[in-house]
């Protein structure tokens, strides 16, 4: 192996490795970007509920919030206002949590934008 051989295969592997590390920290961006739709129905949430908005977390279940059936059906005609969306009766029934009300209007936009 010559002089240039080690230099230019000592280039590549740094060159790798400084590609890993980029897709690394690409991968770890969308944990760390804040998510628009989730940022808004948290604040929906603590909205309808007169909470703090520190006080609703993403895995929050309306529970825990003391979100009973009028609270929730609040919340709905909120979310549906706000992302002018219309969620099916029986969708919004089975929402516990406010995970599964993000998860569920985030199924329901690209289906309006088709439309």
């Amino acid at each position: 192996m010559t002089a240039l051989t080690a230099t230019c295969e000592g280039g590549i592997v740094r060159y790798f490795q400084a590609v890993g590390t980029i897709y690394s920290t690409m991968s770890a961006l969308p944990d760390s970007m804040p998510d628009p739709v989730a940022e808004k129905i948290l604040s929906l949430v603590a909205m309808v509920k007169r909470l703090p908005r520190e006080q609703v977390r993403i895995d929050s279940s309306f529970d825990e919030l003391g979100i009973d059936s009028l609270d929730g059906t609040m919340l709905m005609f909120e979310i549906e206002g706000v992302f002018d969306i219309s969620i099916p009766d029986e969708q919004a029934r089975s929402i516990r949590s406010v995970r599964q009300a993000v998860d569920g209007v985030k199924s329901l936009l690209p289906a309006q934008g088709a439309g």
